[in-house]
């Protein structure tokens, strides 16, 4: 039935109604991340609060109506027009979901159902490869896999924490791959499903209740990858000729160049790789009222953390002792914005400067980081900079930072 709804040429569309629904979803349970909102917007130009809050309300009004009538070309169009003049006026949003569904929206818009369908099946199968070939470090086995343990409440013994590692890449980036294998097909699709379930146990209100977009995001998720692959009989050959040449490029080869960092986390399906830039924004206590105003203040912890002060201490030793505190921004725009910031070094620098531009002196503000790095080539460093992305200090991982 599905494979009937989707190849018709004319009147609604399945797919277009799921995913706009998702986007739908998303943009109500992540609506302060569409709107005006305290954390700062990383947009390609500036525009008024009131134009933040009118474009995210014809999006949801236009998504509305794709799930209603099935979406002609010219509305999935202004959807995407939206969606994309969202993101263009806040990098924060360029979620996984929300490059995925944007890519999505366009293949509905501009090409023929079954192109589109082809295009959508190759995406999914670079998204699972990806996100379990990202995972194939030691990052994810010794920080992240415990961290998906905690709430739990049993700890996994080094030999647990391993296998159940593997286990994970190994379901994603090969459940991705058998996707393109008729005899595996369907086994693939369960596998990969229960690795949804797995997220919403781990993330959802039963784990550790973090990040709220992901939830929606899973559910969706779950829904496209069984309307994409559990009816399909076309071999992998036959989805690969049939996809457009762009998916190939954008959603199975430029994700390789995030091994060093040179793409983007989200728009690599890096999904909980732990590999990631690691900030700390480190202000003032006396200039934290003007950076973070009101309720915002909730997120500086007092002092610092061992593993910054070390860094501090042994590479500015003139300032350690001037009264700094921790912004716990993650924290922040997980509770506020209902998402993660994008883990690049380069989000996070500019997002250190939107601060910087609010504080009343740029010497009210440091950033220290620890850079992604590539696995096994690359040494791990962190450094200073300051709110002129001038560097103040460089030095070797100390052995005090979080593992």
């Amino acid at each position: 039935m599905a494979d009937s709804i989707i190849d018709e040429g004319s009147g609604p569309d399945l797919l277009s109604r799921v995913i706009a629904g998702l986007l739908l979803g998303l943009i109500l349970t992540c609506w302060p991340l569409f709107t005006a909102r305290a954390f700062p917007h990383l947009g390609l130009f500036e525009i008024p609060d009131i134009v933040h809050l009118s474009i995210a309300a014809l999006l949801a009004l236009a998504s509305t109506f794709v799930v209603i009538s099935g979406g002609s070309r010219r509305l999935l169009w202004v959807t995407t027009a939206l969606l994309g003049f969202c993101i263009a006026t806040d990098e924060l949003r360029l979620q996984p979901w929300a490059f995925e569904i944007f890519v999505f929206l366009i293949l509905l818009a501009l090409c023929a159902p079954a192109k589109a369908r082809a295009g959508m099946q190759l995406y999914l199968v670079g998204l699972y490869l990806w996100a379990g070939l990202h995972k194939a470090q030691g990052e994810f086995i010794d920080r992240v896999v415990p961290w998906f343990a905690e709430p739990f409440d049993f700890e996994l013994s080094a030999t647990s924490t391993l296998v159940v590692g593997i286990g994970i890449v190994v379901a994603e980036a090969g459940g991705g791959l058998a996707l393109l294998l008729p005899p595996l097909r369907r086994v693939a699709v369960l596998v990969l499903l229960a690795t949804h379930l797995g997220v919403l146990l781990v993330l959802g209100p039963w784990g550790h209740d973090w990040d709220l977009n992901v939830w929606p995001w899973n559910v969706g998720q779950a829904l496209l990858l069984w309307l994409l692959f559990w009816p399909e009989r076309k071999s992998g050959f036959g989805i690969l000729q049939r996809a457009p040449k762009a998916i190939l490029i954008i959603a199975v080869i430029v994700p390789v160049l995030h091994l060093g960092a040179w793409w983007p986390a989200n728009l690599s399906h890096a999904l909980y790789a732990g590999n990631y830039a690691q900030p700390g924004f480190l202000v003032l206590q006396a200039g934290a009222p003007v950076v973070m105003k009101g309720g915002q203040r909730d997120y500086l912890a007092p002092g610092l953390p061992p593993p910054l002060r070390d860094v501090l201490e042994q590479s500015l030793s003139k300032r350690a002792g001037e009264g700094w505190g921790l912004m716990r921004v993650h924290d922040w725009a997980v509770t506020d914005l209902g998402a993660t910031i994008p883990p690049d070094a380069r989000v996070a620098r500019r997002l250190f400067w939107a601060f910087c531009e609010r504080a009343k002196s740029r010497d009210d503000l440091l950033l220290i980081m620890r850079p992604k790095r590539v696995p096994w080539v690359e040494e791990d460093i962190v450094v200073i900079e300051d709110c002129d992305g001038v560097e103040q200090g460089r030095q070797p991982l100390p052995e005090t930072w979080p593992r």
